[in-house]
């Protein structure tokens, strides 16, 4: 199922997590059962399948196995359907009882904050992104460098801005370049190359640059 995922094959993941439940139910299975409603279920979110990602979230419940990683799935049915306050209750549910991959279930929690504007706390969840080093676009921008953190360091200092997200998150940071040059840093911005140009045009006294190709420092080499 997780090599026909990968290969983009809906139907023929389906059938093979199908497959999987099947013989876990089978064979009497109750943890293997579980992991197989979980694979399922994320396909099914994927796929937007919503009333089959309940049924299969249910059956786990029902079993008290991996409730968190059910409760965690279901938190995500509701971010993206706009139940925002519901998303967030479901992942702090999923914390209590203990959910795996909690770092990646603290960043997920920090979307549906955003989206009501809750931004300190969403950004707090946000910050779990260095602890999940299985998914590279969040743990690599986390850990290039050997070069501390700002933490509110008084200037003079050299503040290093790098991309992590996409262009409209980054657009929405350049309101702070300003702020930082008037505290009296001085502030560099390593741009995606699409940025580059709309950056230095905007900001002379900002030194912009292009995305390092090597990630010089990943994980301390």
């Amino acid at each position: 199922g997780g090599v026909e995922s990968d290969l983009m094959d809906e139907k023929a993941c389906i059938e093979a997590y199908e497959k999987e439940i099947q013989t876990a139910v089978d064979a009497g299975d109750v943890v293997g059962a579980s992991d197989a409603y979980l694979n399922r279920a994320t396909i099914a979110l994927d796929t937007r399948d919503y009333d089959e990602v309940r049924k299969l979230c249910q059956f786990i419940i029902e079993l008290k196995v991996h409730e968190g990683d059910a409760w965690h799935i279901l938190a995500m049915l509701e971010y993206r359907i706009s139940n925002h306050e519901t998303s967030i209750k479901y992942f702090d549910r999923a914390l209590t009882l203990g959910c795996r991959k909690q770092p990646l279930t603290h960043w997920n929690k920090s979307l549906p904050l955003q989206s009501i504007g809750r931004f300190k706390e969403g950004m707090t969840e946000h910050a779990w992104a260095e602890h999940v080093p299985d998914v590279q676009t969040f743990y690599i921008p986390q850990h290039r460098f050997n070069k501390p953190k700002w933490r509110g360091h008084p200037a003079p200092a050299t503040i290093h801005v790098h991309a992590e997200a996409g262009a409209g998150d980054n657009l929405s940071m350049f309101r702070y370049f300003p702020l930082l040059l008037e505290r009296g840093y001085k502030v560099h911005y390593e741009a995606d190359p699409s940025m580059l140009s709309l950056a230095a045009r905007n900001f002379p006294d900002v030194v912009c640059m292009p995305r390092a190709r090597d990630y010089p420092g990943v994980v301390g080499t």
